[in-house]
């Protein structure tokens, strides 16, 4: 106790290693089992509450990156005692006036979530208070490092086998994503893959409405990117990889379930209303899987598809160019080909052609694409064909 932190700071990593080390080790516990059991355990329970205290009254002298160095370092141990070390290390650190772990948040953010799927309630309650306290005070800032947390949550968010980091990894993947925007729509694809699938898949109420937050706030934020003649975009629309944006969708609409499905649809008629000059350049991408779900028994399904298909064969926006204009019929003579050549697609025409062509004539509208060139570009192309 009579140890001053000017002596104690350039040893101090070294002792606390040495103090986990020594707490934890599998020779410690057989001395605390056998003899010496209250002595050892009081002993090193002293020195551990030691440095605590003194670390908590000089909190401007410590040096606290090299610590948060070692502690990101020994954060992959599987000893449950190794592992409640640390977490109180940081939890101990945490409470200390002025101490802000925000801008190391992202070195040990990946083994926090790790220790938080441990089975001992001790440490899984440490983590949740942890993680707790981390996300506040990163909202309370209104910024995040996306660049490095990000990929952390994701991998996390992704992983099915473990319940509770995953479910930890979803609600902080719902929370930052608004305070980094370009970030969001670097890892937008990554983010779809994740919150599109729990949609359906997850048996947890309160999963599922953090997927739907999930969902909704990159939405959002995609949206807010275009560019407009109102106001400067949030973040920019490049930072968005719209090609692999896109094949993230598509590849929700081969899943089974409609919710996921629908979900995908809504983002396709977003990105057209939002950016059609990049999802043009993408609908040979789109074509296949809308004309799939335009044919699905799911009447939902098959006409939101069918809005998708009647919105991307018109300009969304007011004053469109002869190139643009000629760009969207093209999209849709391009479907129409498609439904024509598809596989068993002279059973699919018979048994729901007409519903398709009458929905169509009725999503499309004079304004845009009126119902008798529907029928005349249907007739063409079966002339073509």
């Amino acid at each position: 106790c009579l140890c001053e932190v000017k002596f104690l700071n350039p040893h101090f990593n070294f002792l606390a290693d040495f103090v986990r080390q020594w707490t934890s080790s599998v020779w410690f516990v057989q001395i605390i089992r056998v003899t010496f059991a209250v002595q050892a355990q009081n002993g090193a329970g002293l020195l551990d509450r030691l440095f605590k205290d003194i670390l908590s009254e000089q909190d401007d002298e410590i040096e606290l990156q090299p610590f948060v160095d070692l502690v990101a370092e020994r954060m992959y141990v599987l000893d449950p005692h190794s592992r409640e070390f640390l977490v109180s290390w940081i939890h101990a650190l945490y409470t200390v006036p002025g101490v802000s772990f925000r801008s190391s948040l992202p070195q040990f953010l990946d083994g926090l979530l790790r220790i938080a799927q441990d089975p001992h309630r001790s440490i899984q309650r440490i983590c949740d208070e942890l993680l707790e306290g981390f996300l506040a005070e990163i909202q309370q800032a209104g910024r995040c490092d996306g660049t490095r947390v990000l990929p952390v949550l994701l991998k996390h968010a992704s992983d099915t086998d473990h319940t509770r980091s995953r479910t930890l990894a979803l609600t902080w993947l719902a929370a930052v994503l608004p305070l980094d925007p370009r970030s969001a729509l670097v890892h937008a694809p990554a983010v779809i893959d994740v919150a599109l699938p729990t949609l359906s898949t997850s048996h947890v109420d309160a999963v599922r409405e953090v997927a739907v937050s999930i969902n909704q706030r990159l939405r959002s934020i995609v949206a807010e990117a275009a560019p407009t003649g109102d106001h400067a975009p949030a973040a920019d629309a490049e930072a968005l990889d719209f090609g692999a944006t896109v094949m993230a969708l598509a590849q929700q609409l081969t899943v089974k379930s409609v919710t996921t499905r629908l979900a995908a649809l809504r983002w396709i008629l977003m990105l057209h209303r939002a950016l059609p000059d990049k999802l043009y350049d993408h609908t040979q991408q789109i074509t296949p899987v809308l004309l799939q779900s335009v044919f699905e028994p799911s009447d939902r399904v098959s006409r939101l598809a069918l809005e998708c298909v009647a919105e991307i064969s018109s300009w969304p926006l007011p004053a469109p160019t002869a190139e643009q204009e000629a760009l969207a019929h093209r999209a849709f003579a391009d479907f129409v080909v498609a439904m024509l050549t598809m596989d068993d697609g002279q059973r699919r025409l018979v048994s729901r052609g007409a519903f398709v062509l009458c929905a169509l004539g009725g999503f499309l509208g004079p304004a845009t694409v009126s119902p008798m060139t529907v029928y005349s570009t249907v007739a063409r192309c079966v002339h073509l064909d």
